[in-house]
């Protein structure tokens, strides 16, 4: 950043003044939070285990699609207060009646929607919707991880197949990813 110091006889500036800004992260929550990037060509979903649920899945160490080949660093899977997805799909239709979605994440035990830190999304159809866990959790263990939006009792509720294809997607409907916040906050 420079300011005008020094003009000569006739007004124009002969020096500034120069100062730098350096962002410094003091102690605390992290506003903004950190926002992981995915990779949306390396998603799963649909009914994965064929138990008519809608499954997005982003990594399972158990599963056959993302174990391999994940779509986000799972080094980088780390917070101190919440971990956010906001997806879409599209395709799906309007179901007949809602499901709760919310994130299954192995390392807090988050196996279903009633857990104390989750917090859940009523999925109608297509749209867009926002899953949330809270707690703290530092970087997990990647040989035992489990972490994705389950949708229970989707294929009842719909008149669209779910079954994935041999690319771990469903023809037809589309899922995207539009963020996963680590700590991020709505200040």
């Amino acid at each position: 950043l420079g300011v005008p110091s020094k003009h000569d006889a006739d007004g124009n500036i002969t020096e500034y003044a120069i100062i730098k800004i350096d962002e410094v992260q003091t102690g605390g929550a992290v506003k903004n939070g950190t926002q992981l990037m995915v990779d949306q060509d390396k998603l799963c979903y649909g009914d994965l285990e064929g138990k008519g649920n809608f499954r997005i899945e982003i990594f399972n160490a158990y599963g056959s699609g993302t174990a391999d080949n994940p779509p986000i660093d799972v080094s980088k899977l780390k917070f101190n207060k919440s971990l956010a997805i906001k997806f879409k799909i599209s395709g799906l239709g309007t179901l007949t009646s809602p499901s709760t979605a919310f994130i299954m994440w192995s390392p807090s035990g988050v196996f279903d929607s009633t857990y104390e830190g989750c917090e859940t999304a009523e999925v109608t159809g297509d749209g867009t919707y926002t899953v949330r866990v809270n707690g703290k959790y530092g970087v997990p263990d990647a040989a035992s991880l489990v972490f994705l939006v389950e949708i229970p009792d989707v294929a009842s509720k719909t008149s669209t197949i779910i079954t994935p294809n041999d690319s771990g997607r469903v023809d037809g409907v589309s899922v995207t990813i539009e963020s996963i916040w680590l700590d991020h906050t709505d200040e």
